[in-house]
């Protein structure tokens, strides 16, 4: 089986690098390493298995064609020193850098959800990142689609479309019974993620108390709205947490209201937890809900259905229980980490007997 160099801009935390990180340490014997721009938890955690990380000084969150010509320079030298069979690029920026290096072997590329669908980058970056995918589509050997994509991803040109969703773990936590008022969320605090609503949600209910495990820009924003909203002893800011499994048992529901998301594994990780879930009526969000079954979808931003349905769940305990299940159930049928591997080794073990 071919040896895969996965190329990622950033090696912080977050769903992209989760997504590598399982990947990495999943499939180490086909794992000739990875290149990261930044350090982050993602090297730590890659570099104490023991397997080879590498840092592009010039692999930035920019698009200024001096740093993509550095970076690609960087890569080249990787390869030299690491010949790998097969190149997988994560996100636009690691794309751009990778590029060249189709000429020389397989490059496959996922793109963690397509920025021209976030409103929140302006319209001209937007454009961009639409014209540099349809540039380097017919050059890309493989895309991996994690969610609704694979549709959009052929009319943008790539000729060979893989649909691998993200997977995670199932594992016993079910529903916090004895704790029936406290909802979370597992995220990033940027912009996007709908987090003002989620206090929102304690304004408008008073028994209601609310976790947040993260880290991110927001964090002093959302602290200093608590507090001036007067229900800070309600918010349990956790910060950046390593293991998530005493969060996710602490909770009775899990609640996301984010505008935009790939196939979030905050999600993914509480419904393998047993938990039922109350996500905003987006792409990312609709095939993780069965509505009723094993939670709601409501409108993104919509404080008041929010509530209506944290209260449907907190109210009856049996349809809390039975939700908890199915979305457990939901995981193991079609979002398993072992699925997303074997998946993956097969696609690489196809692309090498392609060349």
């Amino acid at each position: 089986m071919p040896r895969v160099l996965h190329i990622v801009q950033s090696g912080d935390g977050g769903g992209v690098q989760r997504h590598v990180h399982d990947l990495v340490t999943g499939l180490p014997t086909q794992t000739v390493g990875i290149v990261t721009g930044t350090e982050g938890w993602l090297t730590r955690t890659i570099r104490d298995t023991g397997l080879p990380v590498r840092q592009a000084a010039h692999l930035v969150r920019s698009l200024d064609p001096r740093n993509v010509a550095a970076a690609r320079r960087e890569l080249a030298e990787v390869c030299r020193d690491w010949t790998p069979g097969v190149v997988h690029a994560h996100g636009i920026l690691a794309l751009l850098a990778a590029l060249p290096l189709a000429d020389q072997m397989p490059l496959v590329y996922t793109g963690h959800g397509f920025q021209w669908h976030d409103e929140a980058h302006p319209w001209g970056l937007r454009s961009l990142s639409l014209a540099i995918h349809h540039r380097a589509a017919p050059r890309v050997a493989a895309f991996v689609a994690i969610a609704s994509e694979a549709d959009e991803a052929r009319r943008v040109g790539f000729q060979r479309v893989e649909q691998i969703p993200n997977g995670v773990r199932p594992w016993d936590a079910g529903v916090r019974l004895d704790n029936s008022k406290t909802f979370g969320v597992a995220t990033r605090l940027v912009p996007g993620k709908g987090l003002e609503s989620l206090l929102d949600i304690l304004a408008a209910e008073s028994d209601l108390h609310l976790c947040i495990a993260g880290d991110g820009p927001l964090a002093e924003q959302l602290t200093q709205k608590a507090d001036v909203r007067g229900y800070r002893d309600r918010v349990d800011f956790l910060g950046w947490q390593d293991d998530l499994r005493p969060f996710y048992g602490g909770l009775f529901a899990y609640v996301s209201l984010s505008r935009k998301e790939g196939l979030p594994y905050g999600v993914l990780d509480a419904l393998g937890a047993g938990l039922p879930v109350v996500l905003s009526d987006i792409a990312g969000h609709r095939e993780l809900v069965a509505e009723g079954h094993n939670g709601y979808l409501v409108p993104q931003g919509d404080v008041t259905a929010t509530l209506s349905a944290l209260q449907r769940l907190a109210s009856d305990r049996a349809h809390c229980t039975t939700a908890g299940a199915a979305s457990r159930s939901l995981v193991e049928e079609h979002f398993s980490l072992d699925q997303m591997l074997g998946r993956h080794a097969e696609l690489y073990t196809s692309l090498r007997r392609a060349v």
